[in-house]
């Protein structure tokens, strides 16, 4: 995909800010800064102007999308939040990854000296190149102190961490660099729970730490919480279709049957989901599940703008750990939005932590991606269906299409709807939908590509995968190493009438048993190391045996 930014505009602010374990950052206007003052103004003036949206009617129910009323309360400051970028653990510790949040490009990094994680507009300024594709690595300061600079691999600008240009190759190192070569927006990052980087995306003076979506009870109690990371994955859809599934407990029984995170058989019907909390201003909802006659709430489900899920599961007395399960969902850009997701159990024995130590990352990943399945399709023709009717790139067409008869069960997902209607109108990435842009349903099986969507995002599951093919490969020659020992042994043990192999060769090439009288060759084989001839030969079956087994499957993927 090509991603065009416009003319930069740029002009300097030397505004610091400080908080643990932030990474605080010098932030000059970028190329794609106007577009980000375009919609910070709109965030901050009730009365702007709302954008209108661009509908397609292709069915019998299409309809045109209604402008957007300016809201009777302050908008949603979208761009001022913290946003999970990635795993510190995927973040290559030599070279720079690009990341999209919003449809807005960033370069993530590690500063390889201090280890902090540094975020900056992924546009250099010369050319307007991907930073992202270029390389770091570090020099000595003047004082003899060591730092981290990001080259960019189209002209070999430098940058240091702090964005600001430090070299261009063709200029004498004597003249002075203009501000104008310092690249464009950087910003605080924090590394929180799980080692999971969260960025702020807006104003800098606003970057409190405090506002990360971690419920506090989790960070009060400490070691006792053992954390597990689930797969990064992207999906085809926006994030808030991706949202309203992740805000639905009721979908996981039937979504995810058989996956041992759900079970259909299993379903309550005397249970409720009700409102325990709600503030539309700022986004947050929590909801609590009770079953029967029960006096406390079994499951509460926490929804906190813009990002985050949060499940909470109440375990009886003397029953398993209490359990949360955190989830973000990133938007991509209209059509693409990510998931990251923790396991979070409380005092858990530690047979069970040394099962999940021990368990390697990338077969974790096999396991929840399967889980992760099971919503895929459904969600995509969910989001087909009111893209159909209203083409806006948010789902406001819910209003008309979904029909809410099942209780109180709903009520979380209505809330929800409700809040981003109400918001809508300044999502960042909104923009004008083409009437003529299809509407592209994938397969299952592409839906579900696992390489596209998680392994080569994951670097867990991507080594993983180049150490299985190289594992193929090595099988293969040694596979064909040991098919001709095989042939070899056999024409040998038959033509010297060692009687074992000969049985045992028979029948595959048809050599029947030899009979000599006479050999030295024979005597010195047989009376010196018979038990090693026969591992020898048995060793050469194996091998031939699996490099049959190998072109009997393929090499695919």
């Amino acid at each position: 995909m090509a991603f065009v930014s416009p003319i930069p505009v740029r002009w300097s602010s030397h505004t610091s800010f400080s908080a643990s374990k932030a990474i605080v950052l010098r932030h000059h206007v970028s190329h794609h800064s106007r577009r980000r003052a375009s919609m910070e103004a709109q965030q901050s003036s009730p009365t702007s102007p709302s954008q209108p949206v661009q509908s397609q009617k292709l069915g019998p129910k299409a309809s045109t999308a209604p402008k957007s009323q300016p809201p009777s309360r302050p908008p949603f400051a979208w761009l001022d939040n913290w946003y999970p970028m990635a795993w510190a653990e995927d973040v290559p510790h030599s070279k720079p990854i690009p990341v999209t949040i919003w449809n807005l490009h960033y370069v993530l990094f590690r500063n390889t000296v201090t280890g902090n994680y540094v975020v900056m507009d992924d546009v250099c300024p010369p050319r307007a190149a991907p930073l992202s594709e270029g390389r770091l690595y570090e020099r000595s300061r003047p004082d003899g102190s060591m730092e981290t600079i990001l080259e960019c691999g189209y002209h070999g600008w430098r940058f240091d961490c702090t964005g600001r240009c430090v070299d261009i190759p063709v200029v004498d190192l004597q003249k002075r660099i203009p501000a104008a070569a310092d690249v464009g927006g950087l910003y605080a990052t924090h590394v929180s729970i799980a080692g999971l980087i969260f960025v702020w995306l807006g104003d800098r003076a606003k970057a409190d730490v405090s506002k990360i979506p971690v419920p506090k009870y989790l960070l009060d109690l400490g070691d006792r919480v053992t954390t597990f990371r689930n797969p990064y994955r992207v999906f085809p859809f926006n994030f808030g279709t991706l949202l309203e599934n992740v805000a639905d407990p009721a979908h996981v029984q039937w979504s995810h049957h058989g996956t041992g995170q759900g079970n259909r058989n299993t379903v309550p019907r005397n249970g409720n989901l009700e409102i325990l909390e709600k503030d539309d201003a700022s986004g947050f909802f929590r909801a609590g599940i009770r079953i029967g006659d029960s006096p406390s709430h079994r499951l509460s489900v926490t929804f906190e703008a813009p990002t985050s899920v949060a499940y909470r599961l109440n375990s009886p007395v003397g029953k398993a750990a209490p359990f949360s399960l955190l989830t973000y969902v990133v938007p991509i850009d209209y059509n693409r939005s990510a998931l990251f997701a923790v396991n979070c159990n409380i005092d858990m024995p530690r047979i069970q932590k040394l099962v999940k130590r021990i368990t390697p990352r990338w077969y974790e990943h096999t396991i929840s991606n399967l889980i992760l399945d099971g919503d895929s399709l459904l969600l995509q023709w969910q989001e087909a269906h009111t893209q159909n009717r209203i083409r806006d790139g948010y789902g406001s067409a819910w209003k008309k299409e979904y029909t809410l008869a099942s209780g109180t069960w709903d009520s979380l997902v209505v809330e929800f709807r409700r809040w981003l209607d109400h918001n809508c109108h300044i999502i960042p990435h909104q923009k004008q939908i083409s009437s003529e842009a299809p509407i592209v349903l994938q397969s299952r099986e592409e839906i579900n590509d696992r390489y596209a969507y998680h392994t080569k995002h994951c670097e867990s599951c991507r080594p993983a995968l180049q150490n299985l093919r190289t594992g193929r490969v090595a099988a293969f020659v040694g596979a064909g190493i040991g098919f001709v020992t095989f042939l070899c042994s056999a024409l040998l043990f038959a033509a010297l009438g060692f009687d074992p192999p000969g049985r045992l060769v028979g029948p595959y090439l048809r050599f029947g048993h030899t009979k000599h009288n006479s050999g030295v060759c024979t005597q010195i084989i047989i009376n010196t190391s018979p038990q090693a001839v026969r591992v020898l030969y048995k060793l050469s079956r194996l091998f031939f045996s699996l490099f049959l087994h190998y072109l009997s499957r393929g090499s695919g993927r």
